[in-house]
């Protein structure tokens, strides 16, 4: 079994100085067009300090996390997603967010941007929330997400028009449905996109 993701993950061990001793894809989902969503490895490695390890762990693509800021006169308010995620059984509210596709980061920003939220921005506006991308879960998983934000002028019609309005790749069985939120309410949300994306924004703007 093949998976798309295994080079990068081999690239990784041995940038950082590390042993495959063995490797075997034992899963991987796919979504039409052989479109590869994941895939799970079980590897065993010798580390670049002589220890052995033998664990299994999920391949994906690296991702871009958006964090749309509007502003309304002296006022910030923040665009996010609510839509049913079956591993948590429910609704949760999260950043706009995205696979990397063909390994262009800024355009896979922009059409999450446009697909989920539906806004259009000028590349110009998309601005790094950090130099680095941040390691999502790397006890068991490859993901690595890039955190960008843009903030942009609005009225109270455009805001009206976008809290509520719904979005989604209907095709792909998403039905998202934007919000739009307040400063202090959007800190009392805790999935990890507004939890950290949020943390890099006020961080940059100290």
């Amino acid at each position: 079994m093949k998976s798309k993701f295994f080079n990068s993950w081999k690239k990784v061990i041995k940038t950082n100085k590390n042993k495959i001793i063995n490797s075997k894809i034992i899963g991987k989902v796919d979504r039409g067009n052989n479109d590869e969503k994941l895939s799970v490895l079980d590897a065993e490695i010798e580390t670049n300090k002589g220890d052995r390890l033998s664990r299994a762990i999920i391949l994906e693509s690296p991702s871009v996390v958006v964090v749309p800021v509007l502003k309304l006169l002296n006022k910030k308010k923040f665009i996010v997603i609510k839509q049913f995620r079956i591993s948590q059984g429910k609704e949760t509210i999260e950043f706009p967010a995205g696979a990397i596709k063909n390994n262009q980061k800024i355009q896979s920003a922009l059409d999450e941007i446009k697909e989920e939220i539906n806004i259009k921005i000028n590349k110009k506006d998309l601005k790094k929330l950090h130099n680095r991308p941040i390691m999502m879960m790397p006890s068991y998983n490859s993901c690595l997400a890039y955190f960008y934000y843009f903030e942009k002028n609005v009225d109270n019609n455009t805001l009206n028009k976008l809290n509520n309005s719904i979005t989604g790749q209907r095709n792909l069985g998403e039905k998202i449905k934007v919000k739009v939120i307040d400063e202090d309410k959007i800190k009392k949300i805790n999935t990890s996109s507004v939890v950290i994306g949020l943390s890099l924004y006020e961080r940059l703007k100290k």
